[in-house]
Order: structure tokens, then C-alpha cells, then sequence
């Protein structure tokens, strides 16, 4: 599971050609170094995505029986973790006979 660390930064593995030389350029067009035009282009993305992240922390939420927002206090706080196909069936087990 990511996890913050005290290091702010964030690593990328290597974006290929295309994509490589498609961020040299817009950097350059909007006269920006590399690394801040990779961060403005992941917010970019992150904020468009905003629905699509809520409606995964719901998910997630719903398959363990908690709240959307326990579900967001638990990644945030790093204690959230991957639940196992197993995991799943024994709390549905659960809820099915009503214990």
C-alpha cells in the first residue's frame, strides 16, 4: 500500500519516448522545468479524477462495512489495508447470518 513519507518527493519510473518528449515540450511551451510541469499535469489529473477516487474509497468502504469516511481515515492514515477474496467472503458470511 503508498504510504507518506517524510520525503515529499515522488519517483516515476521511466515515462517512454513519447510521453518523455510530449512533457519536455509542454514544459518548454509554458517556459516551466520539468518537474514542475509533471506536477502540474498530476494535479491536473488527480482533480479531474476526483469523482472516480470517491466512488472507489466507497467501494472499498461497502465491501469492509465501515463508513466512506473511516474507509478515507484508515488509507490516510496508513493503517488501511488490502482486503483478501477470502477476507471478503468471511464478512459476508458474517452479515448474512447476522453476527
Amino acid at each position: 500500500m503508498a504510504k507518506r513519507s517524510a520525503e515529499s518527493r515522488v519517483r516515476l519510473s521511466p515515462l517512454g519516448e513519447v510521453y518523455s518528449d510530449a512533457l519536455l515540450i509542454e514544459a518548454f511551451c509554458k517556459g516551466r522545468t520539468l518537474s514542475a510541469e509533471a506536477a502540474i499535469l498530476i494535479c491536473a489529473s488527480l482533480y479531474r479524477r476526483a469523482p472516480d477516487r470517491k466512488a472507489m474509497v466507497e467501494e472499498l468502504a461497502r465491501k469492509r462495512g465501515i463508513s466512506a469516511v473511516e474507509m478515507l481515515d484508515q488509507i490516510l492514515t496508513g493503517v488501511a489495508s488490502s482486503m483478501s477474496l477470502e477476507e471478503y467472503r468471511e464478512l459476508r458470511a458474517q452479515s448474512d447470518t447476522g453476527s
